[in-house]
């Protein structure tokens, strides 16, 4: 019997959190955030040059005023694609209805090659980040892939 209300106790703390996790992906100043991400993020040209892609995951704290401060990698891309992305957060003013704590977003930089779907983005598991958010996919095409050297 006191394992069977320890389940139920368990099962109980797991569906609210997932219903607060949901709700908060649903917040209307969630979905405003990640549509500004969406739209003044850019591939620097940089890193297109190089052919630089892949994951990026940063966290971000959400103070008293419920603004964004205090942002750090989990994991990083190169410098220019780590600065064009904390530049555009820096300069996000609004507020966001969340509780004040770490929350973490994910961002994937591809370079796809025109006309191709795109098939090489990856979700991010869900249950490795902490109060993940929200994932952005920011793509850029080119017209050819780049020569490799044979020898």
């Amino acid at each position: 019997m006191k394992t069977l209300s320890i389940i139920i106790i368990g099962c109980l703390f797991c569906m609210k959190v997932r219903s607060q996790n949901s709700s908060v992906q649903n917040d209307s100043t969630v979905k405003n955030l990640k549509i500004y991400l969406e739209k003044n993020i850019k591939f620097p040209p940089s890193a297109l040059k190089d052919y630089d892609q892949g994951t990026m995951i940063l966290c971000f704290e959400v103070n008293k005023d419920q603004k964004i401060g205090k942002i750090r990698f989990v994991r990083h891309l190169t410098l220019e694609c780590d600065s064009v992305v904390v530049n555009v957060i820096k300069e996000y003013s609004q507020t966001v209805s969340l509780p004040p704590t770490e929350y973490t977003i994910g961002l994937q930089f591809l370079i796809l090659e025109s006309g191709k779907p795109d098939s090489e983005v990856i979700p991010l598991d869900q249950g490795l980040y902490k109060n993940l958010l929200f994932e952005i996919n920011i793509t850029t095409e080119f017209l050819k892939r780049k020569p490799s050297i044979v020898y």
